[in-house]
């Protein structure tokens, strides 16, 4: 019979196991480590340091998804590297090793936006490497707090030293992305060059709006409007002038809301499992696209790889 081993949060002896991941990595403030630890015996195996990233401002239209879209790449190469060549997960087998993330800063152990995107970001970074995505701390020189429950007063966050520049995993992507979000600047220059990639990138024969909302989203990023959407209408049913009204009567409020909204289903979804597992054990864990299955010109319906569901009509 195949024993659940208990990860960090439900072990006695949780306190230690942080302390030595702290001294492994020497931690100090402005930095987060990512241990890996036996969870049978609980021994740290290794630790890596992260310039630990600010997090997206709040009114970030869809601060999970956009977290997991910019921090998955970097953390599942982190996973990867840590458990090593071979790690892979044989199917039917339970991981038996966890990936522990510390935010080490200043201020009170709480848990708050900078300890919450690592929790979105680890989404689905560690499948099939043979480690848990276990759970994200805070440790500070006043103790320390889980996302998941548990807290103390030892250990404390006593390093002060800078980290050598070199030596720390970034995420530029996401820098980038705040950025974009809260200097003016950066916005309105985004904002030109967006326009003119926009007018650009026009509608394959025969795509659909999902697909090309899915295609675009990823290189222009959600603006909070539907202007994706509306450029599908312009170039391919310029009659469907209700489309921003039939969106909005289902939630969805901008690109990246109506692209939410359907996600894959059926064997779509499956196929697309099964395409990135055979591709990660093919040591290419690259994202597996899938062709638009194809719609009658002058439809904005969603092709059959997103469904049944139908836009309303009207």
């Amino acid at each position: 019979m195949t024993t659940v081993l208990p990860t960090l949060a439900e072990r006695d002896d949780c306190v230690p196991i942080l302390s030595e991941i702290l001294r492994r990595g020497r931690a100090c403030p402005g930095i987060t480590l990512v241990g890996m630890l036996d969870l049978d015996t609980g021994a740290v195996l290794s630790v890596r340091r992260l310039e630990t990233p600010e997090p997206l401002p709040d009114d970030a239209c869809d601060v999970p998804g956009e977290l997991f879209m910019l921090m998955s790449p970097i953390l599942r190469a982190l996973a990867v590297d840590l458990v090593g060549p071979g790690g892979e997960l044989p199917l039917g087998r339970l991981p038996d090793r966890e990936l522990v993330t510390v935010v080490c800063r200043e201020g009170a152990p709480e848990i708050g936006d900078v300890e919450a995107q690592f929790f979105w970001g680890w989404r689905y970074s560690n499948d099939l490497t043979g480690a848990l995505s276990g759970d994200v701390y805070a440790v500070t020189p006043d103790g320390w707090v889980g996302l998941h429950g548990g807290s103390g007063a030892l250990p404390v966050l006593v390093g002060d030293a800078a980290a050598p520049e070199d030596e720390l995993v970034r995420f530029p992507e996401l820098a980038e992305r705040r950025a974009l979000l809260v200097d003016p600047g950066v916005r309105a220059a985004a904002a030109v060059l967006a326009e003119t990639a926009l007018a650009e990138m026009v509608p394959e024969p025969g795509e659909c709006l999902l697909c090309y909302e899915a295609r675009l989203i990823h290189v222009l990023g959600c603006d909070r409007t539907l202007r994706i959407a509306q450029r599908f209408r312009d170039c391919t049913a310029p009659r469907a002038t209700g489309l921003e009204r039939r969106l909005a009567s289902m939630g969805a409020a901008c690109d990246c809301q109506l692209v939410e909204a359907y996600g894959l289903w059926g064997p779509f979804a499956v196929f697309e499992e099964a395409a990135y597992v055979a591709a990660v054990a093919a040591g290419d864990p690259e994202p597996v696209e899938l062709g638009c299955c194809g719609v009658r010109k002058g439809s904005t319906q969603p092709c059959a790889k997103w469904g049944h569901r139908r836009l309303k009509r009207g």
